[in-house]
């Protein structure tokens, strides 16, 4: 698995296909659908359910560009079922959010591999880095699964979670 550099990110909620569809205008290094924080909880099973299409649009409408969704956190309700929608997709990258221990990405890993069987495109997990129990456990995570590629830090949920605010 092949880890690309990236240099700009563009994220865009689930919930949104007006401003997801925007992507192949802004030639992102990594585009993101966002089921995480970005779509409201009331719209999470929709834009769930909404995804295949989403990503069938963009792809049919000829985005090549790399392509992430950005899963609910671990303990979340809707983890797995994200989990299970988003790995068959011809996406590139599943992104989960909060991620704590080696133990909480095994879900995603599963679901990568039996997809890789079925569609290879050499799907990969980036790690999100957001509490002090990840941060913790960063080398951890990062030696738990050769799916896991990349990682981001996530400065506001950290902040949050060491009690701080913004200055």
């Amino acid at each position: 698995m092949t880890v690309k550099k990236m240099r700009s990110v563009l994220i865009a909620p689930a919930n949104r296909p007006d401003l997801v569809g925007k992507f192949p205008r802004f030639g992102a290094d990594m585009s993101i659908i966002d089921l995480e924080d970005g779509t409201p909880p009331a719209d999470k099973h929709a834009a769930r359910e909404a995804l295949p299409s989403l990503v069938e649009t963009l792809r049919a409408g000829g985005f090549q560009g790399q392509l992430a969704v950005r899963v609910n956190e671990p303990w979340s309700d809707g983890y797995l079922d994200d989990i299970e929608q988003a790995a068959r997709l011809p996406i590139d990258v599943i992104v989960i959010p909060k991620l704590e221990t080696g133990d909480q990405s095994f879900p995603v890993v599963h679901a990568i591999r039996r997809a890789e069987r079925q569609d290879p495109r050499g799907r990969t997990i980036m790690a999100g880095i957001e509490t002090v129990a990840g941060v913790a456990m960063a080398d951890h995570l990062f030696g738990s699964y050769p799916e896991i590629s990349s990682a981001y830090f996530g400065s506001e949920d950290f902040l949050s979670d060491i009690g701080g605010e913004r200055t």
